[in-house]
Protein backbone atom coordinates (compact mmCIF):
# COMPACT_ATOMS: atom_id res chain seq x y z
CA UNK A 1 0.00 0.00 0.00
CA UNK A 2 3.06 2.17 0.67
CA UNK A 3 4.48 1.68 -2.47
CA UNK A 4 1.60 2.27 -4.40
CA UNK A 5 0.48 5.61 -3.28
CA UNK A 6 -3.27 4.75 -1.83
CA UNK A 7 -4.91 5.40 1.04
CA UNK A 8 -5.99 2.16 2.83
CA UNK A 9 -9.68 2.47 2.12
CA UNK A 10 -8.37 2.33 -1.74
CA UNK A 11 -6.11 -0.23 -1.39
CA UNK A 12 -8.59 -2.69 0.04
CA UNK A 13 -11.35 -1.99 -2.22
CA UNK A 14 -9.10 -2.50 -5.08
CA UNK A 15 -7.79 -6.15 -3.33
CA UNK A 16 -11.53 -7.42 -2.74
CA UNK A 17 -12.80 -6.95 -6.37
CA UNK A 18 -9.59 -8.39 -7.73
CA UNK A 19 -10.36 -11.16 -5.20
CA UNK A 20 -14.01 -11.13 -6.87
CA UNK A 21 -12.99 -11.30 -10.32
CA UNK A 22 -11.15 -14.46 -9.47
CA UNK A 23 -7.33 -12.89 -10.45
CA UNK A 24 -5.70 -13.05 -7.09
CA UNK A 25 -5.98 -15.32 -3.91
CA UNK A 26 -4.55 -14.99 -0.74
CA UNK A 27 -1.53 -17.33 0.60
CA UNK A 28 -1.01 -19.07 3.78
CA UNK A 29 1.59 -16.32 4.78
CA UNK A 30 -0.99 -13.89 4.56
CA UNK A 31 0.52 -12.47 0.75
CA UNK A 32 -1.54 -12.35 -2.21
CA UNK A 33 -0.55 -14.06 -5.36
CA UNK A 34 -1.74 -14.03 -8.99
CA UNK A 35 -4.56 -16.91 -9.63
CA UNK A 36 -4.47 -18.78 -13.26
CA UNK A 37 -6.89 -16.59 -14.18
CA UNK A 38 -5.06 -13.40 -13.30
CA UNK A 39 -1.77 -14.63 -14.37
CA UNK A 40 -3.77 -14.88 -18.16
CA UNK A 41 -6.02 -11.82 -17.95
CA UNK A 42 -2.01 -10.19 -16.95
CA UNK A 43 -0.66 -12.11 -19.87
CA UNK A 44 -3.47 -11.05 -22.19
CA UNK A 45 -2.30 -6.57 -21.31
CA UNK A 46 -0.76 -4.27 -23.40
CA UNK A 47 2.64 -3.47 -21.52
CA UNK A 48 2.56 0.64 -23.33
CA UNK A 49 -1.55 0.67 -22.77
CA UNK A 50 -2.30 -1.48 -20.30
CA UNK A 51 -5.22 -2.25 -22.04
CA UNK A 52 -6.05 -5.68 -22.83
CA UNK A 53 -5.28 -6.94 -26.24
CA UNK A 54 -8.05 -7.20 -28.98
CA UNK A 55 -7.99 -10.80 -30.20
CA UNK A 56 -9.16 -12.09 -33.78
CA UNK A 57 -12.30 -13.41 -33.75
CA UNK A 58 -12.66 -17.10 -34.32
CA UNK A 59 -15.49 -18.25 -36.27
CA UNK A 60 -16.98 -21.53 -38.29
CA UNK A 61 -18.24 -21.48 -41.37
CA UNK A 62 -19.92 -24.49 -43.24
CA UNK A 63 -20.03 -25.66 -46.62
CA UNK A 64 -22.65 -28.20 -46.27
CA UNK A 65 -23.65 -30.01 -49.41
CA UNK A 66 -27.33 -31.03 -50.75
CA UNK A 67 -27.39 -34.93 -50.01
CA UNK A 68 -28.54 -35.44 -53.71
CA UNK A 69 -27.17 -32.52 -55.23
CA UNK A 70 -23.48 -31.47 -55.26
CA UNK A 71 -23.86 -28.17 -56.94
CA UNK A 72 -26.37 -27.03 -54.05
CA UNK A 73 -25.35 -25.70 -50.70
CA UNK A 74 -27.61 -24.75 -47.40
CA UNK A 75 -27.69 -21.38 -47.48
CA UNK A 76 -29.06 -18.60 -45.07
CA UNK A 77 -30.19 -15.13 -45.38
CA UNK A 78 -29.36 -12.93 -42.08
CA UNK A 79 -32.23 -11.44 -40.19
CA UNK A 80 -30.53 -9.23 -38.01
CA UNK A 81 -27.77 -6.02 -37.59
CA UNK A 82 -25.76 -5.57 -38.55
CA UNK A 83 -25.60 -7.08 -42.15
CA UNK A 84 -29.01 -7.67 -42.14
CA UNK A 85 -30.44 -9.06 -45.78
CA UNK A 86 -27.08 -10.14 -46.59
CA UNK A 87 -26.60 -14.04 -48.00
CA UNK A 88 -24.10 -16.64 -46.70
CA UNK A 89 -23.87 -20.45 -45.89
CA UNK A 90 -24.22 -21.69 -42.15
CA UNK A 91 -22.32 -20.37 -39.66
CA UNK A 92 -21.37 -19.62 -35.79
CA UNK A 93 -18.56 -18.79 -33.24
CA UNK A 94 -16.12 -21.09 -32.35
CA UNK A 95 -16.92 -22.03 -28.31
CA UNK A 96 -14.30 -22.08 -25.59
CA UNK A 97 -13.11 -25.48 -24.72
CA UNK A 98 -14.82 -27.47 -27.54
CA UNK A 99 -14.53 -29.76 -30.48
CA UNK A 100 -14.92 -27.35 -33.31
CA UNK A 101 -16.31 -30.17 -35.72
CA UNK A 102 -18.54 -31.09 -32.40
CA UNK A 103 -19.81 -26.99 -32.62
CA UNK A 104 -20.24 -26.84 -36.05
CA UNK A 105 -22.53 -29.86 -36.09
CA UNK A 106 -24.20 -28.68 -33.18
CA UNK A 107 -24.78 -24.98 -34.82
CA UNK A 108 -26.12 -26.80 -38.06
CA UNK A 109 -28.78 -28.66 -36.67
CA UNK A 110 -30.03 -25.72 -34.35
CA UNK A 111 -30.27 -23.45 -37.40
CA UNK A 112 -31.28 -25.71 -39.60
CA UNK A 113 -32.81 -29.27 -38.31
CA UNK A 114 -29.70 -30.67 -40.57
CA UNK A 115 -27.49 -33.53 -39.85
CA UNK A 116 -23.75 -33.45 -41.61
CA UNK A 117 -20.10 -35.24 -41.44
CA UNK A 118 -17.96 -32.53 -41.16
CA UNK A 119 -14.27 -31.94 -41.81
CA UNK A 120 -12.09 -28.81 -41.22
CA UNK A 121 -10.78 -27.94 -44.74
CA UNK A 122 -8.49 -24.65 -44.23
CA UNK A 123 -8.90 -21.10 -42.50
CA UNK A 124 -9.45 -17.96 -43.51
CA UNK A 125 -9.01 -14.78 -42.45
CA UNK A 126 -11.42 -11.62 -42.96
CA UNK A 127 -10.59 -8.19 -42.56
CA UNK A 128 -13.72 -5.71 -42.94
CA UNK A 129 -13.59 -2.41 -43.02
CA UNK A 130 -15.87 0.88 -43.29
CA UNK A 131 -15.53 3.49 -45.96
CA UNK A 132 -14.86 6.05 -43.88
CA UNK A 133 -12.36 4.34 -41.39
CA UNK A 134 -8.55 3.51 -41.91
CA UNK A 135 -8.85 0.42 -39.39
CA UNK A 136 -10.56 -2.48 -39.45
CA UNK A 137 -14.03 -2.91 -37.25
CA UNK A 138 -13.58 -7.07 -37.38
CA UNK A 139 -10.60 -9.10 -38.41
CA UNK A 140 -11.94 -12.40 -38.33
CA UNK A 141 -10.57 -16.13 -38.42
CA UNK A 142 -12.94 -18.70 -40.16
CA UNK A 143 -12.75 -22.35 -39.81
CA UNK A 144 -14.03 -23.85 -42.92
CA UNK A 145 -16.15 -27.02 -42.05
CA UNK A 146 -16.99 -29.03 -45.37
CA UNK A 147 -19.74 -31.92 -45.30
CA UNK A 148 -22.55 -33.49 -47.18
CA UNK A 149 -26.40 -32.89 -45.55
CA UNK A 150 -27.76 -36.40 -44.51
CA UNK A 151 -31.22 -35.40 -45.26
CA UNK A 152 -32.51 -32.87 -47.09
CA UNK A 153 -35.67 -31.29 -45.22
CA UNK A 154 -34.36 -28.79 -42.92
CA UNK A 155 -35.82 -25.73 -41.22
CA UNK A 156 -37.13 -22.65 -42.89
CA UNK A 157 -36.37 -20.09 -40.51
CA UNK A 158 -34.87 -20.11 -37.06
CA UNK A 159 -34.53 -16.44 -34.87
CA UNK A 160 -31.76 -15.16 -36.71
CA UNK A 161 -32.41 -16.27 -40.61
CA UNK A 162 -33.88 -17.93 -43.57
CA UNK A 163 -32.57 -20.86 -44.88
CA UNK A 164 -32.27 -22.17 -48.62
CA UNK A 165 -30.40 -24.43 -50.91
CA UNK A 166 -29.05 -22.88 -53.33
CA UNK A 167 -26.24 -22.90 -55.66
CA UNK A 168 -22.94 -20.80 -55.70
CA UNK A 169 -24.45 -19.24 -58.59
CA UNK A 170 -27.70 -18.35 -57.38
CA UNK A 171 -25.98 -17.20 -53.68
CA UNK A 172 -23.78 -14.62 -55.30
CA UNK A 173 -26.43 -13.27 -57.73
CA UNK A 174 -28.07 -12.19 -54.31
CA UNK A 175 -26.58 -9.51 -51.95
CA UNK A 176 -24.37 -11.66 -50.02
CA UNK A 177 -21.05 -11.28 -47.80
CA UNK A 178 -18.19 -11.17 -50.67
CA UNK A 179 -15.82 -13.11 -48.59
CA UNK A 180 -18.05 -15.78 -49.75
CA UNK A 181 -16.51 -16.27 -52.94
CA UNK A 182 -12.62 -16.66 -51.74
CA UNK A 183 -14.20 -19.04 -49.04
CA UNK A 184 -15.30 -20.82 -52.24
CA UNK A 185 -12.54 -20.56 -54.25
CA UNK A 186 -10.61 -21.87 -51.54
CA UNK A 187 -12.31 -24.68 -51.08
CA UNK A 188 -12.25 -25.47 -54.65
CA UNK A 189 -8.69 -25.17 -54.51
CA UNK A 190 -8.21 -26.89 -51.28
CA UNK A 191 -5.90 -24.00 -50.29
CA UNK A 192 -5.38 -24.43 -46.52
CA UNK A 193 -5.42 -20.75 -45.99
CA UNK A 194 -6.16 -17.99 -47.82
CA UNK A 195 -7.13 -13.74 -46.52
CA UNK A 196 -9.31 -11.35 -48.02
CA UNK A 197 -10.31 -7.97 -46.93
CA UNK A 198 -13.87 -6.19 -47.67
CA UNK A 199 -14.77 -2.60 -47.42
CA UNK A 200 -18.08 -1.72 -46.35
CA UNK A 201 -20.19 1.32 -46.64
CA UNK A 202 -21.03 2.95 -43.30
CA UNK A 203 -24.75 3.87 -44.38
CA UNK A 204 -25.59 -0.01 -45.00
CA UNK A 205 -23.68 -1.11 -41.79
Amino acid sequence: MRESGHESDTFKFHVHKLQRFGFIQKTGDAKYTLTPEGKEFANDLCSDSLARKRSIKLSLILLVRHPNDDDKYMCQERMRQPYRGLWSVIGGPAVWGENLIKTGQAELHKQTDLLADLAVAGFYRQNDFLDDRPNPIEDKLFVILIGRAKNETHAAKWQNGENRWMTTKELFKLPHFKSLEGIFQQAACKSPYEWGQTIYSTKDY
